[in-house]
């Protein structure tokens, strides 16, 4: 059996922080769990997105099978009422004694979340470091406990000075490629991700293998708590790296016009039907995202202009 559907949504709506392009010092007045001040909490509405997206994640067809999350907060948050609700739909009971309680269900080893930095937040290449996302063992021991996989291997972590466009693109695609191999490898039919805009634009990408000749095409969507789901073309393919690395240091590997692992076909584009307040806070690629002054990069009135709250 190999990994046939894969899901995959954006975190909820979130608190904002801003950052000076200039020092490349992030800040925020909301809380931070984590006291990474580019890892905020979701806002009131959020939590109302993610318990709407945790009551449809549970009864969707086919079943979750295995989660894959962003190391940031805010993805893991989202996460909750769908881990409260997965047990309820994966434990047998009898049907004539009462339904045990959420709370009181341990969560089955094959859905304790795998945390991936490679799924995680996009920041701009840049001349400074960004803040790195809390550690699977301090989101473990001091945040989310019984939850995580802690016997999951990483695929990788994101350069600290960010990525290019090109890169990002690199970066998913070889992530996604990875997980797919994995998923193959132990028998995951359908797999749940939750990442940031960027990273699901680029998802639907790599998945396809549609890259558009501009990167600001708006072609898949990634609206807050948003679903999108991938069912595999056909026979999978095996994973190919070409032999060359990103300037942040990623393998390129196989996927333009074809999608990594055979390809994927885009049955749902960040679909919002069942949350209340429908879709909100798209995003797409403007210029190159880049904090580097230079001719490639973005300058300071678009920089200016730009809104900060974005991902």
């Amino acid at each position: 059996m190999v990994l046939e559907n894969i899901y995959i949504v954006r975190h909820a709506f979130r608190m904002n922080f801003s950052i000076d392009h200039r020092t490349g010092a992030y800040s925020t007045t909301s809380p931070l769990p984590t006291g990474i001040p580019s890892d905020p909490v979701l806002t009131a509405h959020g939590l109302a997105q993610a318990d709407q997206l945790g009551a449809h994640l549970a009864a969707i067809q086919p079943p979750i099978d295995a989660i894959y999350c962003s190391p940031y907060y805010r993805c893991i948050q989202t996460l909750l009422p769908t881990l409260r609700r997965l047990p309820l739909h994966v434990t047998t009971h009898s049907p004539l004694a009462s339904p045990p309680s959420p709370a009181t269900l341990p969560l089955p080893d094959r859905l304790r979340v795998r945390i991936e930095p490679g799924l995680g937040d996009f920041h701009g290449r840049a001349p400074f470091a960004h803040p790195k996302p809390a550690t699977t063992a301090e989101l473990e021991n001091e945040h989310f406990p019984g939850l995580l996989d802690m016997q999951y291997k990483a695929v990788l972590e994101p350069d600290v000075y960010g990525d290019t466009l090109e890169g990002l693109h690199e970066r998913v695609a070889y992530v996604l490629g990875k997980i797919v191999e994995e998923c193959d490898r132990t028998g995951v039919k359908t797999v749940l991700i939750c990442s940031h805009a960027a990273c699901i634009i680029v998802a639907g990408r790599v998945l396809t293998g549609v890259m558009p000749e501009d990167f600001a095409e708006d072609d898949f969507q990634c609206y807050t708590a948003g679903l999108s789901v991938y069912r595999r073309k056909g026979v999978a393919t095996r994973f190919e790296e070409v032999g060359e690395k990103t300037m942040e240091g990623v393998p390129k590997v196989k996927w333009k016009g074809t999608g990594v692992g055979g390809g994927w076909d885009c049955i749902k584009n960040s679909d919002c039907s069942f949350l209340s307040g429908g879709e909100e806070r798209g995003w797409k690629f403007y210029g190159d995202e880049s904090f580097m002054m230079d001719p490639n990069g973005v300058n300071d009135a678009v920089l200016e202009s730009k809104d900060s709250s974005k991902l």
